[in-house]
């Protein structure tokens, strides 16, 4: 019954998010229920297998407005891993089939991943297997899928504005600093385990579908620029030059490859107009970092073009 309404209802998206709102509650009352509710998990959970979009894009703005980092929220994007990635690695084409359903809630469950799987205080928390594959995928076919739009109205002020890029960009720049001095094992179970070099080769082909999507929107005419400029937010690089500074028992190999990441990154986000700063404030950060040719290369340049403006 309540899947029949949302799809009764599909071209009405006010009239469906106040019935999605409604049942599950707004932000102030869902704090105070303690658990995020079995109901509304297994209701995202079975609109991902059976392609409810409706369901899905109700579910992306209620997300948005609770807060990405929301315990309750993150709980529903465990719940999508465990279900599509761990439990069942096999039959994760309904996962696959998730950007074309819900392209909103895609780049919404995308970001719960990064929120989920980060480098906190030097531990790795490694990456299933089968989720960094299919968001590869997700990135390669769609090279929008990072670039950010205008909110809807049902979304409050000043919540949800985020792009996946971020996070996972810290995924790709700081693996290497964990995957090539660390032998890898994946927690959950033997149907999710990366072999030998199985990391190194899946986070390089996430960092060039970073980098495409980053060359797709500087080719892309009319994107707004204060939309645009908060891809890579300047907290953010400083955020993962920090861990990169932090990072213990790295070997040389690993620190070379996270650095010359990080510096394509910055410099195909600068040339796209996806870092919104100024070049000085990037010129300081990147300062910081261990010395490698690549970092040393783009601050030469970024100092060329200081002074060109100055003169």
């Amino acid at each position: 019954m309540m899947c029949e309404f949302f799809r009764d209802h599909i071209e009405q998206s006010s009239i469906s998010y106040t019935m999605f709102n409604t049942l599950f509650g707004d932000r102030d009352q869902f704090s105070r229920r303690g658990q995020c509710p079995e109901m509304l998990k297994k209701l995202i959970s079975m609109a991902i297998a059976s392609g409810e979009s409706n369901i899905l894009n109700c579910a992306s703005i209620w997300i948005k407005n609770q807060g990405y980092d929301n315990v309750k929220c993150l709980d529903i994007g465990q719940l999508i891993i465990n279900d599509y990635c761990l439990l069942m690695p096999g039959n994760s084409k309904s996962l696959e089939e998730l950007v074309y359903v819900s392209q909103d809630f895609t780049k919404t469950f995308i970001i719960l991943s990064t929120r989920l799987y980060t480098i906190i205080d030097g531990s790795s928390q490694f990456v299933p297997a089968g989720l960094l594959n299919v968001i590869t995928d997700w990135l390669l076919d769609n090279p929008s899928m990072c670039s950010l739009t205008e909110q809807s109205r049902l979304v409050f002020e000043g919540q949800g504005l985020d792009s996946p890029f971020s996070g996972l960009a810290e995924w790709t720049v700081l693996q290497p600093l964990y995957h090539f001095s660390h032998a890898v094992t994946d927690t959950p179970g033997p149907h999710d385990c990366y072999s030998s070099n199985q990391p190194h080769v899946m986070y390089s082909k996430l960092h060039l579908s970073l980098l495409q999507s980053l060359l797709w929107m500087k080719n892309k005419e009319n994107l707004p620029k204060h939309l645009l400029g908060n891809i890579l937010p300047m907290y953010r690089l400083q955020g993962l030059v920090d861990k990169i500074m932090n990072a213990k028992d790295t070997d040389t190999e690993g620190i070379e490859c996270s650095l010359n990441r990080l510096g394509q990154i910055v410099q195909v986000a600068l040339s796209a107009g996806a870092l919104l700063c100024q070049p000085s404030e990037v010129l300081t950060v990147l300062k910081l970092l261990p010395s490698n040719k690549m970092i040393t290369i783009l601050v030469s340049r970024m100092k060329t073009n200081l002074l060109g403006l100055d003169n």
